[in-house]
């Protein structure tokens, strides 16, 4: 039995409607749960920042998450709440991703992509659920945007507004995170080789040249990444690269402490690559399994030479995101081969609950770290404005690690809260090292610079000019960490 991806089978049509109730729950949580991940290091950070300069914040040239700044943007301008900015953004994200599922899979008809879609945020997501600002998933949607459209024409022809829609689509994708480049080569080469009735129409004129564009958007980032800050930090890592350094990429730290994970957390991968298996095998699509391997072990090894070292629960939110499109690669051969084997509709959809709320489940686990942390963030500011103070220095920096796991972005997060609990009375604590000195009343120190005090609007970030930045004493610290909840293990 051979099937393809365009038309999709009303298996994977079912699949697809429970995914976007999925990513409907999602958008409901990150509203809900709003103050909990916009709170959290860089929502906050980046919020300012636009409010500040009155564009658009677009870091290491990512040019494709432009599309969820416009939220607070846009909520700047109408003169919006900081409260009603923050909720805007916060579930801008899931807007996002939902109206791109709903393109995919109720327009353009391509179920599994938008099924995929869907997976990519549940498979290895807990605390990264309460972090969305990584610019991977801004630029895994723009994928989904690309491939689908392209498949939806596969076999017809293509119109030049589809060239139009198609071209900055995936140059957007590939630019706005370079990690992007594993799971869309995957994609690229597996789709065709699925869909193709016959290999003229692997190698068809049209096939390699937007494999040339797609090759040519990849090398660009890859350009542009050797330029900036903190790509190229890491790229030196893949330079001389031996046989054992691969092989000591199974046995690193960043290995052990995701094998770990995979039996604790993410363990519903386990089945749906036996399932993804067993699906190829019984469509006689067998050969195509070795890809599907290939490019997870590559994708695994990449991540591993990135980042050799374990990982604790303070750093979860973000290793999941560098981890979420090798569950993505895990996932294909599950979608479109074992899926689409399913006789009943109904099985597909009590199949695909299952997963979604296992994942949910998991998701839902993780929101007692977050809720612990912006309960701290209240506590922090009010023993601060007992011991007196406005504007805060707290050093050392480490002290507050236990309480707050990720804090350099403590100045903008005490900041906002503030003016949201009680904006006659804005706090701000900067978390410092040894050896800083108070002083001035004319700038705001954010997380990595200064900011003038007269470039914070005052109707929107109320901020006093005459109150000096003052050094927490040891005592006045020691009162304060006395107070805070150390937060779930």
């Amino acid at each position: 039995m051979s099937v393809r991806i365009s038309p999709d089978p009303l298996p994977l049509r079912s699949a697809y409607r429970v995914s976007v109730g999925v990513l409907v729950a999602l958008l409901l949580a990150s509203g809900i749960c709003y103050l909990q991940r916009m709170l959290f290091v860089d929502p906050s950070f980046i919020t300012l920042e636009v409010i500040v300069t009155d564009s658009i914040f677009i870091m290491e040239q990512r040019y494709g998450s432009f599309i969820t700044h416009l939220a607070p943007l846009v909520g700047s301008r109408l003169g919006l709440s900081l409260d009603t900015i923050l909720l805007l953004y916060s579930s801008s994200f899931y807007a996002f991703y939902l109206g791109v599922a709903l393109v995919v899979g109720g327009v353009w008809k391509q179920y599994g992509l938008a099924t995929l879609l869907a997976l990519y945020f549940t498979l290895v997501v807990s605390d990264v659920f309460y972090w969305p600002n990584n610019e991977i998933h801004q630029a895994v949607a723009w994928m989904m945007l690309f491939l689908g459209r392209y498949f939806s024409r596969r076999g017809k022809p293509m119109p030049v507004y589809d060239h139009l829609l198609l071209l900055p689509v995936v140059f957007l994708a590939a630019n706005t995170h370079l990690l992007l480049a594993a799971p869309l080569a995957f994609l690229w080469v597996y789709l065709n080789l699925f869909n193709a009735k016959s290999i003229r129409q692997v190698i068809s004129l049209r096939t390699v040249a937007y494999t040339v564009v797609i090759a040519v958007a990849i090398g660009l980032r890859y350009w542009m990444s050797k330029g900036g800050g903190y790509d190229s930090a890491k790229l030196p890592e893949f330079y001389n690269l031996g046989p054992s350094d691969l092989l000591a990429t199974f046995t690193s730290g960043q290995a052990k402490t995701m094998y770990h994970l995979v039996l604790k957390n993410y363990w519903v991968l386990i089945p749906l690559v036996l399932g993804g298996t067993y699906g190829a095998l019984r469509s006689r699509k067998w050969w195509m399994l070795p890809i599907a391997a290939g490019a997870a072990l590559g994708y695994f090894c990449l991540v591993c030479i990135t980042y050799p070292s374990e990982y604790g629960r303070e750093y979860l939110f973000y290793f999941e995101s560098e981890w979420q499109a090798f569950g993505l690669i895990l996932a294909t051969p599950f979608v479109l081969h074992f899926l689409p084997r399913i006789p009943s509709r109904l099985t597909v959809t009590g199949l695909m609950v299952l997963i979604f709320g296992i994942r949910l489940a998991y998701i839902t686990t993780s929101y007692s770290y977050f809720d612990t942390r912006l309960e701290n963030l209240g506590i922090l500011n009010e023993a601060v404005r007992e011991i007196g103070k406005e504007k805060a220095l707290l050093v050392p920096a480490s002290a507050l690690a236990p309480y707050f796991g990720m804090s350099w972005g403590l100045p903008v997060e005490t900041y906002f809260l503030s003016l949201l609990r009680e904006p006659a009375r804005p706090v701000t604590v900067k978390n410092a090292e040894a050896g800083v000195a108070g002083g001035g009343g004319h700038f705001f120190i954010s997380a990595f610079r200064t900011i003038q005090a007269d470039d914070l609007p005052p109707a929107d970030l109320p901020f006093s000019r005459d109150v000096e930045y003052q050094v927490l004493t040891e005592a006045e610290v020691s009162v304060i960490v006395s107070r805070l909840r150390p937060l779930p293990g």
